[in-house]
């Protein structure tokens, strides 16, 4: 699964969590399989592309406050990411 698309599950647990709407309702609104979404939110499954509209309207967003929520926490972790290697850098790892 590439980033974008494990940010995107990320984001869509974000908002799941945010609304405190169960992965089973979720699934029951945007017409998937729980099972399915569940491999998909885990990274087992990608999402597609062309799932963003549907996910966006099952969590009650738009598509691009679903997107910017997904870029942002890309963002973060590659932020993240950044600090820890400067850190050992400094520590001299």
């Amino acid at each position: 699964m590439t980033s974008a698309q494990t940010y995107l599950a990320l984001a869509v647990q974000h908002f799941l969590a945010d609304k405190g709407m169960s992965q089973a309702e979720f699934a029951a609104r945007i017409g998937a399989r729980p099972s399915d979404l569940s491999r998909r939110l885990a990274g087992d499954r990608p999402f597609e592309d062309r799932d963003v509209p549907r996910l966006a309207a099952g969590l009650g967003v738009t598509p691009r406050e679903l997107i910017d929520k997904a870029k942002a926490l890309g963002w973060q972790s590659t932020q993240s990411a950044v600090r820890a290697k400067i850190q050992q850098i400094r520590d001299g790892d």
